[in-house]
């Protein structure tokens, strides 16, 4: 975690190119030891509505928490239209969709507009620090929606390496409450 990095642009290579090498049997484990410990976490547990997102296959492995635990909580999955998140509620694989561009499978239906019941946000990243800076895909999506639900919970998840000394944030850029490695969960504030 000693490792400082002053530019976004050189961290943000620096991790897609740590996250391409990781072994599926070591993302696999890492995932499994964060839903370990984010489980017992009373944010999660007792929150009914969690944004969530459906995890690429180089980050944490997000899927099988919200399909097995879909009965028990409403998850909401973020959708790109246009330059903004819209969010959709997880129904079951029968409803997830090819996006036309990258083909990562995102939900069909109505857009979620009830953001007052939003208890907690799992938020992605490609690197995270201890004071809860994230550093995100550059794109400020997640800046953006964290915005506009102040009150939710935030909870930054990663592997291992993806945990640094230091991100360089902007001002626009979103603290989170929390980070999650498969360590453990680091309170931030």
């Amino acid at each position: 975690m000693g490792t400082i990095y002053n530019d976004k642009t050189l961290l943000r290579r620096s991790m897609r190119l740590m996250n391409r090498q990781l072994s599926s049997e070591l993302k696999q484990s890492q995932s499994s030891s964060i839903w370990d410990h984010i489980q017992k976490y009373p944010p999660f547990s007792n929150a009914k509505t969690i944004l969530i997102y459906w995890s690429m296959d180089t980050e944490v492995s997000t899927r099988r928490i919200v399909q097995n635990l879909v009965s028990e909580k409403n998850f909401l999955l973020p959708v790109v239209v246009g330059d903004t998140l819209v969010l959709r509620l997880f129904s079951g694989m029968e409803n997830m969709v090819p996006e036309p561009v990258f083909g990562i499978l995102e939900p069909e239906g109505p857009d979620f507009v009830d953001y007052k019941k939003i208890e907690l946000v799992i938020v992605p990243g490609l690197a995270f620090d201890t004071k809860g800076n994230r550093l995100g895909r550059g794109k400020g999506y997640y800046d953006k929606l964290l915005n506009q639900i102040p009150w939710a919970r935030t909870i930054g998840i990663c592997f291992s390496h993806q945990l640094v000394g230091h991100v360089p944030v902007e001002g626009h850029d979103v603290t989170l409450n929390s980070i999650c490695t498969p360590e453990g969960i680091i309170e931030v504030k």
